[in-house]
Formats: structure tokens, sequence, C-alpha cells
């Protein structure tokens, strides 16, 4: 007896194998999206990390930047022996990244638009301006608004620790002058020849003093000191011979006159050298000529600012010369913590060399 097979069930079976195929087909396909979905998060967290690991990275040790000097005011030059992780030091400015000079000395001649200039100065702006018309992009310098600063001119000479005791008002009120200058730069720029003009129309108007320095010169160092105290007497033995030390002598003999004459060689901002420190470390009033900008440096009512007073000065010089409770205000400070904004200062460590190079590198 023949099967007898009906046409659906055949019909039937070939629709049910076309479907277990298209299910198997499909199946697969969803694996391998799977895969690679999963693939290429795998790949997007490696991405996502090494992009976190370089942002978190300060300086990428695998990252050597090259710099040069092209001139500076010392004919010193640090850059060259500085032994930094990210900086190397060459002697072709074509290939420098960043270049230091002195502004007075040596004009701007990128050699590529990210090639970074560093001016560096210690002198004045009077004493030797800019000779080139496009700005530096970075500066260190003495300025308190530099990129880098320092305050050397400060620090090595304010040792808060080594105030003297002052010299009493009536032992000062003995000497034939009232006042001390140290002037040796007597006519190089016209801050020093204003500064000359200056003392000699206090001296015209009853200011007497007496000249250490080389301008006009009528005493020295070698003089026997009227007046001796432990510091004072520590300073004028001290012979040494470089410009911060050298001062040592200078300020035991000048706590001996009521006043300092600390006039500087230019009205800069923020150029303010070891004159009226000096004067402040001695217990002698600085009549001070300079810039405004001292008021961020010295404690308050420290000093006589020469430019408050004008055609007065010398009228103003002679009445605290001779009132004694008026010329002690003038040294109340010293009996006080010193100010916050002198602290900031004089505890300020300044960056080395690889600090420069690290936030080069980062700018």
């Amino acid at each position: 007896m023949d099967l007898i097979v009906p046409k659906y069930f055949v019909f039937m079976l070939v629709i049910w194998i076309i479907l277990v195929l298209s299910m198997n087909f499909g199946f697969k396909q969803l694996h391998d999206a799977q895969q690679e979905n999963k693939s290429l998060r795998r790949f997007n967290r490696k991405i996502e990390n090494m992009v976190r690991q370089i942002e978190e990275k300060p300086t990428n040790p695998n990252v050597i930047k090259k710099w040069t000097q092209l001139s500076s005011q010392y004919n010193d030059n640090r850059w060259k022996n500085a032994h930094c992780a990210s900086c190397e030091y060459t002697d072709n400015v074509t290939e420098a990244d960043f270049v230091f000079a002195h502004p007075h000395k040596t004009r701007i001649k990128r050699q590529c638009k990210s090639q970074k200039w560093i001016a560096q100065f210690w002198e004045s702006d009077g004493k030797y301006p800019s000779i080139g018309n496009e700005p530096f992009d970075f500066s260190r310098s003495y300025r308190a608004d530099a990129t880098f600063s320092y305050y050397t001119m400060m620090t090595d000479t304010f040792k808060p620790k080594n105030i003297a005791e002052v010299v009493p008002y009536k032992v000062k009120k003995k000497n034939k002058q009232v006042m001390s200058s140290w002037i040796s730069n007597c006519n190089f720029m016209v801050g020093a020849r204003k500064r000359m003009k200056m003392l000699k129309r206090l001296e015209k108007k009853g200011v007497s003093y007496a000249s250490y320095g080389k301008c006009d010169r009528d005493h020295n160092t070698g003089e026997i000191l009227p007046y001796v105290n432990i510091q004072i007497q520590k300073w004028d033995t001290d012979k040494t011979k470089n410009w911060v030390q050298s001062g040592a002598q200078k300020m035991a003999h000048a706590a001996q006159y009521l006043f300092m004459f600390a006039a500087e060689n230019d009205n800069s901002p923020y150029y303010h050298t070891e004159k009226i420190f000096h004067a402040l470390m001695s217990g002698s009033v600085p009549i001070y000529w300079g810039h405004k900008t001292i008021y961020e440096y010295i404690p308050e009512h420290s000093m006589i600012f020469a430019d408050d007073y004008g055609d007065n000065l010398a009228n103003y010089i002679l009445k605290v010369a001779e009132n004694e409770t008026l010329y002690n205000s003038y040294l109340a400070w010293r009996s006080k913590p010193l100010p916050v904004k002198m602290l900031e200062k004089i505890n300020y460590h300044p960056p080395s060399e690889c600090d420069i190079c690290n936030f080069l590198i980062k700018s």
C-alpha cells in the first residue's frame, strides 16, 4: 500500500525548515553584534584611560623642550648648567623652544610662531631700556609683576634678626651732619643726575650731609664710630667685599646719623635697591626718592618719601630733626611685628630653573 503524503504537509515542512534557518542566521548576527559592541566598549575605555593619564600628568618626561640664552645683564647663564628632566640647553636658537634674553641687548627674532621669549633683567628701565617694540612673552626680574619674581635686593639686605638697636637720638644730634649719603653713580643717567641735584638743593637749604660714596666724598668707613653696640660693632668689623655684605660697614656708619639719603638712580616701578633697607636696618630714617611701589616693601611710617614734600622737603627734614617725638615716630615700626606684605617677600622662595621649565612647557 502506497504512503500518501498530503501536499499541505510537504508545504508546512518546507516553511518550518526556512524558519529554522532564518532564526539561526538571526541569532548569529545578534551574537556577532554583541561581541562587536563589547570590543568597542573595551576600546573606548582604553582610550579614555589614556586621555585621563595624559591630563593628570603635569609634564610628559618623554617630551624634551630646548632652551637657549642670547644675552643677560651679568653674562651668567644658569640655563646651560641646569639639569632639568624636560628641558635641555642648545646653542642653536633656531631649534630652541624657549629663548632667554636681556631686552636692552637683544631684539626678538622668532624662529617660529610657537617659540617663547623670556626677558631677564635686574636694573631699572631707565638704565637699560628695551630696544625692541615687540613685547616678550614672559619676564624674570626684580619686578613684583614679573612672571618669575625675585626679591633678592630686599632679602639679601633686610635681615630681621640682625636689625641694630637704634643709636640714641641725643647721640645722633651731636653729629655735625644730619644725614649720610652713599652715592657713587653721579651722572650716568637722568635719575642719577636728578638725585644729585636734589641732594645739593637740600644742602643749600640747611640739610647738611656726610658723603661716603664716590660723589663728593668727604667721609669714609675707616673713621672711628662715635657710638657702637653689639650689632654695629659686628657690622663695622665686617670686611667682606661683595655688593651685599659690603653694606655692613655702610650700616654701621649710617646708624650714627638721623637720616640716610636713600635715593634710587631711577624712578621705576618695583625698582627698590639695598639703600632703603640698609637705612631701615641701621636705625637711620631714610629720605627716599624712587617709585611709590616702595610702600609695598616697607613698614608703615618708616621713611620720608621725598616726592610727598616737593620743595618743602628740606624744611620738613629739619623739622623732624628738631623734634625728638616726631623723629622717633619714624622708628616706632621696630617695636611692632613686620607687616604681612614684607613677610611674604622675605619668606618667598623664587622659582628654580626646573620650576620655570615646567611652567613654560605647560604654558
